[in-house]
């Protein structure tokens, strides 16, 4: 029988060395048995209802985590088994196992040879030893001498039984012909290294290789959505173009060439790309013709560098420059709300005069000053501001 060990905390701790550093082999000594139907814990220190301890066992690690246990009583002892621990040499209980059904009853006359598998939870196999392997009858396993069942056709025919052995006869009634080729189709198509004179029934020279094919008829594509129906790229983001014209045209200046270069520019060039005549030339933000930069909506406007004759239709000379200039007639403030409809400054706090009269008059003395200075006073001077007859002063 098959069944899942629980390793005690007792049996766990006795696998860890005295340094704490590694692990211990631990031998199991015997095995007892009892009646009564237990729920395997890792706390288990005693095994409910004992009935017997019996030390004629044999056993051995078959895999990395299953035992193969077998228990021999001779004596003419009556019991049943529904429960089962293993004990050590010094009589710490290792591991249990409990179910509600018998797993076996002895009578006073029979032999009792119970074979058990047990596969433990979070210990290795190897490092549980047995005291005595002479009566030993373990299942063969990939590296373990055993016991094996024969697999019937059925069996065999499923392939996925991984404990019982294949005859000849299995082999010769799942490997038919009918069977190879249905097996084979199952695994057939990229990457299986299956090649074939013909791929629905044409040969492979009639097919484009991804490698590049120069096709002798026309290409249609017909493709529906956003997704691109032809992409041209080198296998990087952004570059890629397309030849119109002959590869092998002895006047490539013929050619005309379209596409995206590395700095994200999509151009048009007449001869080889990227070195013929550059016809037009579209980046995120321009559109260049023969070289001469197009203007559009997108790219005018200040800092442009476009240059234009007129502002809505008039001169450049008609308008006043921000470094100053001379109006040629009246000039009227329509401003609403309490800000400043007209603000005069040298570019300080409380400082900034008006002039009434001419620049360039030789007689400065005729002009008028008025204004704010440095010293928080309203001024209104006759002749040079600040210097000439202040006439009335506010502060």
């Amino acid at each position: 029988m098959s069944i899942v060990l629980r390793i005690t905390d007792a049996g766990r701790a006795a696998l860890v060395n005295a340094a704490r550093d590694g692990t211990n082999a631990v031998r199991i000594a015997s095995v007892g048995v009892t009646p009564t139907a237990i729920v395997a814990a890792a706390n288990t220190a005693a095994l409910p209802g004992e009935v017997k301890r019996i030390a004629t066992i044999s056993g051995a690690g078959v895999a990395a985590d299953v035992i193969h246990l077998i228990v021999r009583d001779e004596s003419a002892d009556t019991y049943t088994v529904r429960s089962l621990a293993l004990y050590l040499t010094d009589g710490t209980l290792f591991a249990s196992y409990g179910q509600a059904a018998p797993i076996i009853e002895k009578s006073a006359g029979a032999l009792l040879l119970l074979a058990i598998d047990a596969t433990l939870l979070d210990v290795a196999a190897s490092q549980i030893t047995f005291g005595n392997t002479s009566f030993l009858n373990p299942p063969a396993t990939t590296s373990t001498a055993g016991v094996i069942e024969l697999a019937t056709d059925a069996e065999a025919a499923a392939l996925t039984d991984a404990v019982r052995a294949l005859t000849p006869k299995n082999m010769a009634a799942i490997f038919t012909a009918a069977n190879v080729l249905s097996r084979l189709l199952a695994v057939d198509g990229a990457g299986s290294g299956l090649d074939a004179d013909l791929l629905d029934g044409r040969q492979g020279s009639e097919f484009a290789l991804l490698a590049g094919a120069s096709f002798t008829a026309p290409v249609g594509i017909r493709h529906s959505g956003l997704a691109a129906g032809l992409r041209v790229s080198d296998g990087t983001n952004g570059y890629g173009y397309m030849q119109f014209g002959e590869a092998s045209d002895a006047n490539v200046s013929l050619n005309w060439y379209m596409g995206s270069s590395a700095d994200n520019a999509f151009s048009l060039y007449q001869g080889q790309f990227g070195s013929g005549l550059l016809r037009l030339r579209v980046t995120q933000t321009t559109v260049a013709f023969n070289g001469s930069l197009m203007w559009t909506t997108a790219n005018d406007g200040a800092g442009s560098g476009l240059d234009a004759d007129l502002l809505d239709g008039r001169q450049g000379s008609e308008f006043a420059l921000l470094a100053g200039a001379s109006f040629t007639a009246p000039v009227g403030i329509r401003h609403a709300g309490l800000a400043a409809g007209l603000r005069v400054s040298d570019g300080t706090n409380g400082y900034g005069f008006m002039q009434f009269g001419e620049a360039s008059d030789a007689n400065v003395s005729l002009n008028w000053y008025m204004g704010s200075s440095a010293d928080n006073a309203f001024s209104i001077y006759q002749g040079q501001f600040g210097s000439g007859l202040l006439r009335l002063r506010i502060t």
